[in-house]
């Protein structure tokens, strides 16, 4: 039997409190203005619990996710102008070219029509190590483990990061999800 982890002896605590809240809840005389308050009390209560709680492992991979998304989303845009040849338009844009020249030959490569395929990039592991309260900052502090791949046909270094490395994020979370941010 592994051990409980602080988000979920957390979560059994709440459970609790939401019980032991309707038992009140319950208990009180029903129209009158303790049971409205009373009831105000206890939503607040576990509103500022359910908020107060780490992310999971789920949550962190989804925020981990996002960024990986924005980023390939980019390298998506980046192969339309290149493929557009926007390199060669007007006075010429000399660092979209280099960029163009590094997205065919070390990205994600040239596909046989010519043009440049985006460079993709994946997450191949993930695993929620631990977290901590962030010190004079919003959100927690995470250890996690991260691993990545791409689809670049010549990338030297995807068998070191497939398998993943120890990596470290602050995890702050607004409105309905969790964003990471550096440290």
């Amino acid at each position: 039997m592994r051990p409980s982890t602080s988000s979920e002896m957390q979560g059994a605590a709440m459970q609790n409190a939401a019980k032991r809240c309707q038992q009140i809840v319950v208990a009180a005389k029903p129209g009158t203005w303790a049971r409205g308050v009373i009831m105000g009390a206890c939503l607040t209560l576990a509103g500022a619990a359910a908020w107060a709680n780490e992310p999971t492992e789920k949550e962190m991979l989804a925020a981990v996710q996002l960024q990986f998304d924005n980023v390939n989303e980019a390298a998506v845009e980046r192969a339309k102008r290149c493929n557009n040849r926007e390199f060669n338009r007007g006075g010429g844009n000399p660092l979209l070219a280099i960029e163009c020249l590094g997205e065919g030959l070390g990205g994600g490569g040239v596909t046989r029509d010519g043009n440049i395929r985006p460079t993709e990039v994946s997450i191949t592991t993930f695993r929620k190590i631990a977290c901590e309260k962030a010190q004079g900052k919003a959100g927690y502090l995470c250890d996690y483990v991260l691993g990545f791949d791409t689809n670049a046909p010549n990338n030297p270094t995807s068998r070191y990061t497939r398998v993943g490395a120890n990596s470290q994020g602050r995890f702050v979370k607004q409105e309905n999800r969790w964003i990471r941010l550096e440290e």
